[in-house]
């Protein structure tokens, strides 16, 4: 198997173009470093200007940073020499690596440690924090006026702020960028210090993370949120909107058009888009300014153009996989390639009619896929290297549009999704086939995402398909399944089901001119209600939905949403919101509310708006 792999060393720093371009320098020669500007110790600037350098930063993030350098330590020393990363590395120029393992090299012994790489990470990422917050205009450089107005008021003292830009300001232009800044303000937060060892140390032992941690509750690091059930965490919302609807916060332009929604970790948004017929990764801030971008390849370009599946993040790698089969993993807060592979090249996969939609998933140490070939339908490979973990070889259906969900149930975990032609549940271990359900469809657009609740999937085709709810028979470390009960009316098509208090929610296609929006009995799949508190478009006849914190989020393929409560006898809307310019395609991708807002695909725009009540959600 051909995989393209670009090891990386140091991560976020800057973005360097030349060996000038690097992050906190090692401390000068002795007594070269200014250890007071305007008579005002550098340490207590630092500390004034809200620095907190290693005291500041929590377990779970220095922790990431040495998952980073080890990845990249491949004799396992614990060490890096100048031939190991600087000559025989492939990230950036040789220029800029030099210039980089100068930066974190802190005792100038020619190695840099993995406390010393820690350090560097910390010092830099909590500088580039403090500083790109006075870029008022977010044009990538804080010139003087911007330093001032914001330094002023943390130092107390007009004049010493000046004195501090000025320092900062190696070249004296009137602007520091990222680079200039950080070599003065590296020098400041080592001056007179311990080493990166005691530093370090002395804030606990230097780990690397867990393989099986958990999601955190302010993260929605892919499709459908943690546990792939598209229902926020999210409490304190508000109840009703304005007239107009909620207010928004910001309106992100040109990140390419597509169908892709939004994983949101931490203070970055991730999403994808085609853009001049690349497909196209960006991760924005919570401001909505971009922070990277990174191609995956040529963008799907036949029948409805644009990007489909939604990036995956786990452990700090994100997973896209484009619409012609490529598979990339990047470094989630640099956008750098870890490694990528297409899948229909490598595994001998078919593309689809409206090409490939899967947003991949992360079990373990794997991220599956689904090429589906005529001798490999499902793959796991290595999350960290792309390698082969195993192959499913049973079966030769197509893959579908969904994206697949883990099942842990009776002591046996399982992959399952939706084919071309059936769903599929794969032994999570080995891959070995499960079992098989058909479930063939109007131009096989098996598109709904299945769900899983206390023993029963739930699965959903358009055009007179309906719902239907397979029992899972579990024996062991085998399992088979049998239909318990099929709704013929709820026949949703790409919108998805919700699960909430024991009803099913969605839209569904053919009653599209009545009343499409459904709630049927998880138990018994009876019908409980149908309503149209929302209309969608006359030609694509589809809506999404998602839910947080008792409401429904109902959004029409024609940019109009209603903020909805789910009653016994239908929808009653307390809010409606219409997208002005929701672009010339239809708005299929899914809505997210996540940490007190609503995010909003359309176009090449993202939409993001406060749903908040005033209750504050962590965002990390």
């Amino acid at each position: 198997m051909q995989i393209l792999r670009k090891p990386w060393f140091w991560l976020s720093c800057v973005v360097a173009i030349s060996a000038q371009a690097v992050c906190a320098q090692r401390p000068s020669p002795a007594g070269s470093v200014p250890l007071k500007v305007g008579g005002v110790p550098v340490a207590e600037i630092l500390q004034r200007l809200g620095a907190k350098l290693e005291g500041g930063s929590k377990a779970g993030e220095r922790e990431n940073y040495a998952r980073h350098f080890d990845r990249t330590d491949t004799n396992r020393d614990g060490k890096h020499t100048r031939a190991e990363y600087v000559d025989k590395g492939s990230y950036m120029t040789p220029q800029a690596r030099a210039g980089i393992f100068r930066a974190a090299d802190g005792n100038a012994d020619g190695v840099v440690t993995k406390a010393e790489y820690v350090l560097n990470r910390i010092i830099t990422d909590e500088a580039k924090t403090i500083v790109q917050g006075m870029d008022d205009d977010k044009d990538g450089l804080v010139e003087q006026a911007e330093f001032v107005k914001h330094a002023a008021k943390l130092l107390s003292d007009r004049k010493l702020a000046e004195q501090v830009f000025a320092a900062l300001d190696a070249n004296a232009d009137g602007g520091i960028p990222i680079p200039e800044y950080l070599r003065v303000w590296g020098q400041w937060a080592r001056a007179g210090q311990k080493s990166a060892e005691e530093r370090i140390a002395a804030r606990g032992k230097v780990q690397p993370a867990p393989e099986h941690w958990p999601a955190r509750a302010s993260d929605w690091p892919q499709f459908h949120g943690p546990h792939r059930d598209n229902k926020s965490l999210d409490e304190g919302l508000l109840k009703s909107w304005p007239e107009g609807g909620p207010p928004r916060l910001w309106e992100a332009a040109g990140i390419g058009q597509g169908y892709s929604t939004v994983s949101i970790v931490g203070k970055r948004i991730y999403t994808a888009g085609a853009i001049d017929h690349d497909c196209v990764i960006t991760a924005l801030d919570m401001d909505g300014k971009k922070v990277w971008t990174r191609k995956n390849g040529k963008a799907w370009n036949r029948s409805y153009p644009g990007t489909r599946s939604t990036p995956t993040i786990a452990h700090g790698l994100l997973y896209h996989l484009s619409g012609i089969g490529n598979l990339v993993c990047l470094e989630a807060d640099s956008g750098e390639v870890v490694w990528s592979a297409n899948i229909l090249e490598e595994f001998g996969g078919r593309n689809i009619t409206w090409g490939l939609a899967e947003s991949p998933l992360v079990v373990g140490d794997k991220v599956i896929c689904t090429p589906g070939g005529k001798h490999v339908r499902t793959v796991a490979l290595d999350r960290k290297t792309g390698e082969v973990a195993w192959t499913c070889t049973q079966a030769s259906d197509k893959p579908g549009y969904a994206s697949p969900i883990l099942i842990d149930y009776r002591g046996l975990k399982q992959i399952v999704t939706v084919m071309s032609e059936s769903v599929v549940g794969v032994r999570a271990s080995d891959g070995k086939l499960l079992w098989r359900y058909p479930h063939k469809v109007y131009a096989d657009e098996n598109i709904t995402t299945p769900l899983f609740h206390d023993g029963f999937v739930i699965v959903s085709g358009c055009v007179r398909k309906g719902t239907t709810s397979l029992r899972l028979q579990v024996s062991g470390d085998e399992c088979s399944v049998k239909v318990h009960w099929h709704n013929e009316t709820l026949d949703n098509k790409q919108g998805g089901v919700v699960l909430v208090d024991g009803r099913l929610y969605g839209y569904a296609e053919t009653q599209s001119r009545t009343q499409p929006w459904m709630c049927i009995d998880f138990e018994s799949g009876e019908t409980i209600f149908q309503s149209a508190p929302v209309k969608s478009s006359y030609k694509y006849k589809n809506g999404c939905l998602t839910y947080a914190d008792g409401m429904f989020y109902l959004f029409s393929d024609n940019g109009n949403m209603a903020l909805a409560k789910p009653m016994d006898t239908g929808f009653e809307v307390t809010g409606r919101l219409k997208i002005e310019e929701p672009g010339k395609r239809p708005t299929w991708a899914h809505p997210v509310v996540h940490g007190g807002r609503l995010y909003l695909r359309y176009g090449d725009k993202l939409g993001v708006y406060n749903v908040s009540a005033g209750v504050a959600t962590p965002q990390d």
